[in-house]
């Protein structure tokens, strides 16, 4: 099977908002990015902006099977996310202006569902094993959520709401749980 050149991929991006993208080189790697701009040079699959003004949207995925949808409403929001191993899946929703999401998932069969609506918001997250996951959502003005999880089966969720709130979480080991919860 011939894969899409990289041009190929762009004008798709640029011509259907939310289309899906299969990277030369990787098999089987899937990027869903709304309403993408120009290219960036080095990046594997796709990078520009989100679906609103001044937002910017960078996947990185090195691997296979690896999934990434990143979908930005509003002003001035970034996302950066990479992902390395196999099966890792990650989504990220932003709405409101100047959120930002940094994800980084190594290894197999992690997943992420990131949200955040309001002002100021920021999530960072690093997995690193397998079959780890975590839910964090976040609305209000200057929350931020660091949740790191190292190692096989850890599950964390995190919801917070209204102003200033900060969340930090570490999981090492395997098949540990944690939720939290802040209003």
């Amino acid at each position: 099977m011939k894969l899409p050149s990289v041009a190929q991929i762009i004008l798709a991006l640029v011509l259907v908002p939310g289309a899906s993208v299969l990277a030369p080189g990787w098999a089987g790697d899937l990027s869903r990015i709304s309403d993408l701009g120009p290219p960036e040079p080095g990046f594997s699959h796709a990078a520009g902006g989100g679906g609103g003004s001044g937002s910017r949207a960078d996947v990185i995925q090195i691997g296979d099977g690896n999934s990434a949808t990143v979908d930005q409403q509003g002003l001035n929001h970034q996302s950066w996310s990479k992902q390395t191993g196999a099966r890792n899946e990650l989504a990220v929703r932003q709405a409101g202006s100047l959120n930002s999401v940094n994800a980084m998932q190594n290894g197999t069969g992690n997943t992420a569902d990131l949200s955040q609506d309001g002002t100021r918001n920021t999530i960072d997250l690093v997995q690193d094993g397998t079959s780890n996951a975590v839910v964090i959502h976040q609305s209000g003005a200057g929350d931020r959520a660091s949740v790191e999880q190292m190692g096989h089966g850890n599950q964390a969720s995190i919801t917070q709401s209204g102003s200033g709130a900060r969340a930090t979480l570490r999981q090492s080991g395997n098949n540990n749980t944690a939720r939290i919860v802040q209003f």
